[in-house]
């Protein structure tokens, strides 16, 4: 508990965006860097930290109510356009 993540961007030279969430953001960043993330940044070749926000850690959900149409417009998912 307690524990908290870092939502970042970060950028390449030809301005290709790459966005992740991570709880060791040093760690991340390190291994983009370095091209040790084998996958989109490593092609992209994306080692610019562009963007950085620290949240506190997500707040689990029930099961239950969460799955039906009340408990999304509750937690604020539910899209009347989407009827989703």
């Amino acid at each position: 508990m307690g524990q908290r993540f870092f939502v970042y961007i970060m950028a390449s030279r030809s301005r290709v965006l790459y966005t992740g969430v991570t709880r060791d953001l040093p760690k991340r960043v390190y291994s983009h860097r370095h091209g040790l993330i084998h996958g989109f940044t490593r092609k992209y070749r994306v080692t610019r930290l562009v963007f950085l926000k620290r949240h506190p850690a997500p707040a689990r959900h029930s099961s239950g109510s969460d799955r039906s149409r009340a408990g999304r417009e509750q937690r604020g998912i539910y899209s009347p356009c989407l009827g989703v």
